[in-house]
């Protein structure tokens, strides 16, 4: 099982490791929704129970065999799925204000993700697309990772998932992710 990292930095650290490099693109992206009423924080469990596995599997195109919330760091789940014999997992965190995001909220602290993962990623191949989810949506995809960077109702969310799915998988799980935790 592959385990991501639990912070924003450690995260980027994870990323920038397995090449997910320098970005192309101009991160530009009108999204999908207006922007919403600021919600509370999340927990882990939170996550997993409002999105559920049967959401994850649609999204990603692969059955999830589990969701477990991990109660220590960035509040996050991560469900975890087969390829073949190989078991993957795909986390979705709330990044927390003070915790992950350096006091930064909002468009700010979607910014403050995106560009600890540009400096990190720098030198190498990295595409950055714009996607239709939440708020405000970005992919950022490299030779072995995607890091999905989403803004929905002023809570920061990531999704993390291995190159076992199609980046276009992990858009439409960050489309569910916006509407789930959009209201």
């Amino acid at each position: 099982m592959i385990n991501f990292a639990s912070t924003t930095r450690l995260m980027a650290a994870a990323i920038a490791a397995a090449a997910l490099g320098g970005c192309a693109g101009d991160g530009d992206n009108e999204g999908t929704a207006a922007a919403g009423p600021a919600l509370g924080p999340l927990t882990g469990e939170e996550i997993c129970s409002r999105l559920t596995p049967g959401a994850v599997s649609g999204a990603i195109g692969h059955p999830v065999t589990n969701a477990t919330a991990l109660r220590s760091g960035t509040p996050q789940c991560s469900y975890n799925y087969r390829v073949g014999s190989t078991t993957y997992n795909v986390t979705v965190a709330y990044q927390r204000p003070d915790g992950d995001l350096s006091g930064k909220q909002g468009a700010q602290g979607l910014e403050h993700v995106l560009e600890v993962n540009r400096r990190l990623a720098q030198g190498t191949a990295v595409q950055e697309t714009p996607v239709q989810a939440g708020e405000r949506a970005v992919r950022m995809t490299g030779t072995r990772l995607h890091l999905g960077v989403l803004l929905t109702a002023n809570r920061v969310m990531t999704v993390t998932a291995t190159s076992s799915i199609p980046g276009e998988a992990v858009d439409r799980l960050m489309a569910e992710a916006g509407n789930v935790f959009g209201r």
